[in-house]
This record gives structure tokens, C-alpha cells and sequence, in this order.
């Protein structure tokens, strides 16, 4: 039991002493004979001094009662002191669980902002990646028209049927974009010459169809 309780039922049972004692006093002056009307001087002793007060008694009725007062005055304040023990420990419980709750959430915010940064950086990583993706795309598509337009420029000063000739080893070689992509940086009248002598006509046609692409891209 804690100081502050024992310092209550301290008090409560002197409180209900006080009480029972002055209860007591109470009902046996109030239920004693009547002094006579007349009477306003104390009876003298034989030596003519005032006669000694006489022992108050209290009767075995009061004394009980005051016993049994007092006996349920503290029997109620053992329970109060108890229900507040109770009630304390439920309160000390809850706040072991709320104190346990919080540091669960703590650590899951923890936890979120770990994620969170380490998205952030895959984030910014893949966006890095995808610049550089990029600028080497259009590096390596700068370097292609240049290496395909010295390509056409070579195939412009060569004879029309010798191109033809390597245009159509290319289209045999799986090369068909590529020598579509040569033609399509030619000359138009030079195109003309080379793709009249490539004796194919199906693959003067889907050559013509790589150029129509490759132009509408662009």
C-alpha cells in the first residue's frame, strides 16, 4: 500500500473516532434528566465549595455503535483503497499497451521511410539511366547518318549497275534496312539508275516500301 493511501485511512479511521466519540458525548447528554427550571446555581458541597463533577459514564449501547461505525468506516475505506488499487492497474496496463502500440508504429515508420528513400533513389537512378539511354540513342543515331550518308555519297560516284550489284548482296545478307537507309540518302536520280538495274523487281519494291518508311518516321 502507497504512503498517500495509508495517510488516507489514517485519517478517515481518526475522522470516524472524532465522530463516534462525539456521537456518544451527543446522546448522553441528550437523554439525561432534566435540571429543574428554577436552578441556576451548583449544589454546594458540606464545606460550602462546589461539589465535584460527577463520572460520565457511556452507556454499553453507544460504545458498540460507535464500534460498529467505525469497524464499516474502515471496512469501506479498505475498498475504495482497493477499487483505486484496481483501477490503477488497468490504467497502467493500458498504458504498457499504448506505450507498446506507439513504439510499433514508430518502428513501421521506420521501416516506410527506409522504403521510401530507397525508392526515391532507384527512382532517380532509373531516371538517370534513361537520359543516358537516350543521348546515347540519338549519338548513335547522329553517328548513322553520317556513316549512311558517306555510304550514299560513295554509292552516288559508283555505276549504277556495280551499286545494284551491292545493294542486292545486302538484301541477300539481311542487310535490307540498311541498304533501304543508302538509297534513301541518294539521289533521286541516282536511286532511279541503281534500283533499274537491280534485276529483282520484288526486291525494288519492298525497297521502295523500306523508303517510304523511313521517311515518314523522320
Amino acid at each position: 500500500m502507497s504512503g498517500s493511501k495509508l495517510t488516507i485511512l489514517i485519517l478517515a479511521v481518526a475522522s470516524a473516532f472524532a465522530f463516534g466519540t462525539s456521537l456518544a458525548f451527543s446522546l448522553w447528554f441528550d437523554g439525561g434528566p432534566a435540571e429543574a427550571s428554577g436552578e441556576t446555581e451548583t449544589a454546594a458541597g458540606p464545606t460550602g465549595q462546589p461539589a465535584p463533577p460527577e463520572l460520565i459514564l457511556v452507556p454499553a449501547d453507544v460504545t458498540q455503535l460507535e464500534g460498529k461505525h467505525l469497524i464499516a468506516l474502515i471496512q469501506d475505506v479498505r475498498k475504495r483503497i482497493r477499487d483505486c488499487d484496481t483501477r490503477e492497474g488497468q490504467m497502467n496496463e493500458e498504458k504498457q499497451r499504448m506505450r507498446l502500440t506507439l513504439q510499433d508504429l514508430q518502428k513501421e515508420a521506420e521501416r516506410v521511410e527506409v522504403l521510401r528513400v530507397q525508392f526515391d533513389a532507384a527512382a532517380a537512378a532509373l531516371r538517370k539511366a534513361k537520359v543516358d539511354l537516350e543521348k546515347t540513342r540519338i549519338a548513335v543515331a547522329a553517328d548513322e547518318q553520317k556513316n549512311l550518308k558517306r555510304a550514299a555519297a560513295v554509292y552516288d560516284k559508283m555505276d549504277a549497275e556495280a551499286a545494284a550489284k551491292i545493294v542486292e548482296d545486302m538484301f541477300e545478307n539481311g542487310q535490307e534496312e540498311d541498304a533501304a537507309k543508302i538509297l534513301y540518302h541518294m539521289q533521286e536520280r541516282t536511286v532511279a539508275k541503281v534500283l533499274a538495274a537491280v534485276s529483282d523487281k520484288n526486291k525494288v519494291t519492298r525497297l521502295n516500301d523500306q523508303m517510304k518508311r523511313i521517311h515518314e518516321e523522320e
